[in-house]
C-alpha cells in the first residue's frame, strides 16, 4: 500500500491525530475488460476509482466492470458491520465521467444498489442523448438485461452535470429566523427589539455558516467525441486533492505526439493550457495515457492521450504524483512497465522545460487493481497551487426543475461553410435537438443575425467569401448584447492556421476553435459544451486597473494568513449585529482568492476569487449592494448562491495608501445574508463608517509590518 506524505513541521500532537485521505483503484483497464495471464500484475477491470475522504464520505469515479469487486467488498462490510455492531457503508456518491460502455458497464452488477436501506446520489453530464438516467437506464433494457432500473431497491437519485462545482457529505445548518425587516428600521419600538436580543445573542452563537461539505467537486469538459468531465476532488478537511481524468485528448492533436508547450501569451492562453489550470497542484492525477506517441498518428480523434503529453502537463501544473491509468486493452504487464520507464524517463527529459512550476520530486506510477493510495496531510493548512487556477464559475448540478437536456441543447444553430455538402455531416448530428441552418456567404449569414439570433454559430475560418472567420465573430460582437455573449466556433485548416490567427481571434472573442482533422462526433460536443457555457449567469469581476499595486500594497499589511485578531473579530460581531444580518466578514482580495481575516457567522478561511462579490466591490468607491442575487445576471449562478449561502450581499471597499501615495481598493467589510433584503441610506452610512473603523485597523497593522522591516534592516 502506497503512502503519500506531505512534509511539514513536527508536531506530536498533530502525529497522534493524523487524518487521512483513501483513494482505492478497482479498474484502470480501457476500452474493454480483459483477462489474461500476462495482465495479472495491472489487472484488466475497467475504470472504476473509490474516493473515501477523511469524514467517510464515499466518492465512487465511474462504473466500469471495477465496481463489481467495490460492490462486493461494501456488501462485505455492510452485512459484516462495524464494532457497535451497526451496519457500516450504507451508500454514497457515484460520479459519472460519461456514459461509453466501458465506464457504465459495471453499474447493473453492483450490488449496493439493489440493497433496500442504501441510498446512492448517481451524478454525470447531460447531453443530447438525454440525462444520466436515461442513459444508464438504456444499457438495463430487457433487450440486453434481465432487470430493469426501476427494480433496483436502493434509494437512488440522479443528477445531471454541467461544468462547475458542487460539495459531497457534510450537513450545513439552516440560519436562524430574522428578527428584523429587510431594511435597517431605525423607527421602530426599540423595546420591542431589546426583548429580542437575548433570543437572537443564542442564536447567533449557535449558528455558523458553513460552505461546502465533506468533498469538493469541480467538474471540467474534457476533449472527447463523447461529452465527458473530468473531476477534481478535494477533501475540505485534509486539503488533499485528487484529479481523475480518462478519456482525453490534446486539444492540439499535435501535442500528443510532440508533447504539451505552454502558449507563449498569458492573455491568449489555449484550451490545452486550461487543461494544466484544471489540475494544477494537485495531490494525485490519475490520467488517461492509452497511447505512446508513436502509437497516436494512427489514433487521432479517438480521444485519448499519450504518455509524452500526460508527463508533460503534468510537470506544467505541478503534479505531485501521477497515475498513469486507462491502459490500452492490448497493452500486457511487461508493455505497461516498459510505459512507466518511457514516462520517467520523459520526467527527467522536459524537467527543465517546466522548471519553474514542476515538482521537485514528481513520481510516476501505473495504476493497478486493487491499489491503495493513503493520501495524509498533518496540517489544516492549504498548499497553494502551482499555477492560478480558476475555480468554476456554476454549480455543476443542473437544477431538478431545469431543462431536459433536449431542451438545453435547442436552439437555431448556424453553420457557415463554403461548400454545404461539407457542413452536413455536422448538421445531421445537431439536428437531434436542434435547428440547422447552413449559409454558404458569411454576409448572408450576418445580414440576418439579428432578427435569427442563432443559440451558436460554426464559421470556417476561409469561408468563401472576404469575411473571415474571424472577421464575422468580430462584427458579430459588434451587433448587440445578444451579439456579445452568443457563442461562435472558428474552423481552421489545421493547426498551423490557428496559430496564426489566434492573436487575432482573442481580440475578436472567439469562443472555440475546431481545428482539422476532427470528426463530426467532436464538432456536436464542442457545440453542445459552448452552449451549456453560454448559459451561465454569472460574470467574473475584471481586474482592476492597478492590479499589481493593489496585490503589492495588500502584502504590505501583513495581514494574509495571519491569526485572528480580536480588533478586527469585534468590529464584525458589531457590524453584524448593528446591521442585523447573520454575517459579517473583512475579506482581503488576493490574486486568485479571497481571504478572510475576520468571518462571524461564516466557517470558512477563503474562496475563489472567481466567486467572490468583494471582487467586484473593489472596482468602485462606495458601498457595492446586491439586493436578490438570484436574480441579478452576474450571480444567479455563482456556487455561493446557488447552493443558498448568498441573497443579499453590502460591501464597502477598503482604501489603504500604498508606497506610491496613492489609495488601493485591497478587500471589503461585507455583510452577507441569506435572505433578499435592502439597505437604506442610514444603512448605507453606516458601513460606510464601520469600513473606516476596519481601515485604521489595517493602517495599523501595515504600519506595524513597515517597523519589523525596519528594525530588521
Amino acid at each position: 500500500m502506497a503512502t503519500i506524505q506531505f512534509p511539514e513541521e513536527p508536531n506530536p500532537e498533530e502525529d497522534a491525530n493524523a487524518i487521512t485521505t483513501t483513494v482505492k483503484v478497482w479498474g484502470c483497464r480501457g476500452s474493454i475488460p480483459r483477462s489474461e495471464p500476462n495482465m495479472v500484475k495491472y489487472g484488466g477491470s475497467t475504470s472504476c476509482v473509490e474516493f473515501l475522504s477523511s469524514s467517510g464520505t464515499r466518492v465512487v469515479l465511474d462504473m466500469g466492470s471495477g465496481s463489481y469487486g467495490l460492490g462486493q467488498h461494501m456488501i462485505g462490510q455492510y452485512f459484516g458491520g462495524g464494532p457497535d455492531g451497526k451496519a457500516r457503508n450504507s451508500g454514497g456518491n457515484i460520479l459519472i465521467t460519461h456514459t461509453h460502455w466501458d465506464h457504465i458497464q459495471g453499474f447493473p452488477f453492483f450490488v449496493p444498489l439493489f440493497i433496500p436501506g442504501m441510498t446512492w446520489d448517481v451524478y454525470g453530464p447531460r447531453g443530447s442523448a438525454g440525462s444520466i438516467r436515461d442513459s444508464l437506464s438504456g444499457q438495463m433494457q430487457y433487450d440486453y438485461f434481465p432487470v430493469n432500473l426501476n427494480y433496483l431497491g436502493a434509494d437512488i437519485r440522479y443528477h445531471d452535470l454541467t461544468e462547475g462545482e458542487f460539495y459531497l457529505g457534510g450537513e450545513r445548518p439552516s440560519p436562524p429566523p430574522s428578527t428584523a425587516a429587510s431594511s435597517i428600521n431605525t423607527d421602530g419600538d426599540d423595546n420591542k427589539k431589546d426583548e429580542d436580543d437575548s433570543d437572537s445573542d443564542a442564536e447567533a452563537e449557535t449558528f455558523c455558516q458553513e460552505i461546502g461539505g465533506d468533498v469538493r467537486v469541480t467538474t471540467h469538459y474534457l476533449h472527447h467525441p463523447c461529452l465527458t468531465l473530468g473531476y477534481r476532488l478535494e477533501d475540505t478537511k485534509t486539503k488533499v486533492t485528487l484529479c481523475y481524468i480518462t478519456d482525453h485528448e490534446p486539444y492540439d492533436m499535435r501535442m500528443g505526439t510532440e508533447g504539451y508547450t505552454p502558449s507563449d501569451v498569458l492573455s491568449a492562453r489555449t484550451a490545452d493550457d486550461r487543461h494544466v489550470d484544471f489540475i494544477a497542484g494537485c495531490d494525485l492525477l490519475l490520467h488517461d495515457t492509452q497511447y505512446t506517441a508513436a502509437q497516436y498518428k494512427d489514433k487521432i480523434t479517438w480521444g485519448h492521450s499519450t504518455v509524452e503529453y500526460v508527463v508533460d502537463v503534468a510537470l506544467a501544473a505541478g503534479v505531485r504524483r501521477l497515475g498513469l491509468f486507462h491502459h490500452d486493452p492490448m497493452r500486457f504487464d511487461e508493455q505497461v512497465e516498459e510505459l512507466v520507464q518511457l514516462a520517467k524517463d520523459r520526467v527527467e527529459k522536459r524537467r527543465e522545460d517546466f522548471a519553474n512550476t514542476a515538482c521537485s520530486d514528481l513520481e510516476v506510477f501505473a495504476a493497478y487493481d486493487k491499489q491503495e493510495l493513503v493520501m495524509e496531510r498533518k496540517s489544516g493548512r492549504l498548499r497553494s497551487s502551482v499555477l492560478s487556477r480558476r475555480s468554476s464559475n456554476v454549480s455543476a448540478i443542473s437544477e431538478p426543475g431545469g431543462p431536459s437536456p433536449s431542451e438545453e441543447f435547442c436552439g437555431n444553430v448556424a453553420l457557415i461553410f463554403k461548400d454545404s455538402s461539407a457542413a452536413e455531416p455536422i448538421a445531421s448530428l445537431l439536428r437531434v435537438g436542434c435547428d440547422v441552418q447552413i449559409y454558404t456567404d458569411a454576409e448572408e449569414a450576418l445580414s440576418v443575425a439579428e432578427k435569427d439570433k442563432p443559440s451558436l454559430y460554426l464559421v470556417q475560418q476561409e469561408n468563401g467569401g472576404e469575411m473571415t472567420g474571424v472577421d464575422f465573430c468580430r462584427k458579430v460582437r459588434e451587433l448587440s448584447e445578444w451579439g456579445m455573449e452568443v457563442p461562435i466556433l472558428v474552423e481552421t485548416n489545421d493547426h498551423e492556421t490557428l496559430d496564426s490567427i489566434r492573436s487575432d481571434a482573442e481580440d475578436a472573442e472567439v469562443t472555440d476553435f475546431v481545428s482539422k482533422p476532427y470528426s463530426p462526433e467532436y464538432v456536436r460536443t464542442k457545440a453542445h459544451i459552448a452552449m451549456s457555457r453560454s448559459q451561465c449567469r454569472w460574470r467574473k469581476a475584471v481586474l482592476p486597473s492597478d492590479e499589481l499595486v493593489r496585490l503589492e500594497t495588500l502584502r504590505d499589511t501583513g495581514l494574509l494568513d495571519s491569526k485572528p485578531e480580536e480588533r478586527f473579530d469585534r468590529l464584525t460581531r458589531i457590524a453584524s449585529r448593528a446591521m442585523d444580518v447573520p454575517v459579517a466578514v473583512v475579506s482581503l482580495v488576493d490574486d486568485s482568492r479571497q481571504w478572510f481575516k475576520s468571518c462571524h457567522g461564516l466557517c470558512a478561511v477563503e474562496t475563489p476569487r472567481d466567486q467572490a462579490f468583494c471582487a467586484h466591490a473593489i472596482l468602485q468607491d462606495n458601498v457595492f449592494l446586491i439586493q436578490d442575487a438570484t436574480k441579478d445576471d452576474r450571480f444567479a449562478d455563482n456556487p455561493l448562491v446557488t447552493g443558498g449561502l448568498v441573497r443579499f450581499y453590502a460591501g464597502i471597499p477598503l482604501s489603504i495608501t500604498g508606497k506610491d501615495r496613492r489609495k488601493h481598493r485591497i478587500g471589503t467589510l461585507c455583510l452577507i445574508d441569506t435572505r433578499p433584503r435592502d439597505l437604506d441610506a442610514e444603512g448605507m452610512r453606516m458601513l460606510e463608517d464601520l469600513g473606516k473603523l476596519v481601515e485604521y485597523e489595517v493602517e495599523v497593522s501595515m504600519a506595524s509590518e513597515q517597523g519589523k522591516k525596519a528594525a530588521a534592516a
